[in-house]
């Protein structure tokens, strides 16, 4: 099983006036968008899975984060570079899902970058 935490930040149209699951604040307040900021643990053992807190730019309170995914993609090698001397490799793939966040659903498709030890891929 691989698994990492990630921070990260989703934006979204603001929920329709009348939404019961989500706050509405008016164009009038400054607001014509969500931003929700997270973090999350995600473990994969032939698919991923989604589990951390978001904050939420409408509410400023904490919402649970749920869901599956699946990527594509791997470690590159960094020869040369004083990462591949410190025994590490450049992972980059492109995953896509969807999550329970900040009181909706969303599908996703999103680049992710990290770096992992030689071997564990």
């Amino acid at each position: 099983m691989l698994a990492h935490a990630a921070v990260g930040q989703s934006w979204r149209p603001q929920p329709q006036q009348g939404d019961a699951t989500r706050p509405f604040l008016s164009e009038a307040q400054g607001r014509d968008h969500e931003r929700l900021t997270y973090l999350v643990f995600e473990p994969w053992y032939g698919v991923g899975g989604t589990l951390g807190l978001a904050l939420s730019s409408q509410d400023n309170k904490l919402h649970g984060v749920v869901g599956a995914w699946e990527g594509y993609g791997g470690p590159q090698s960094l020869m040369g570079t004083p990462l591949q001397k410190a025994g590490l490799d450049l992972a980059i793939s492109v995953a896509a899902g969807f999550r329970w966040l900040g009181g909706a659903w969303e599908l996703y498709v999103t680049p992710k970058l990290g770096v992992v030890t030689k071997g564990s891929e």
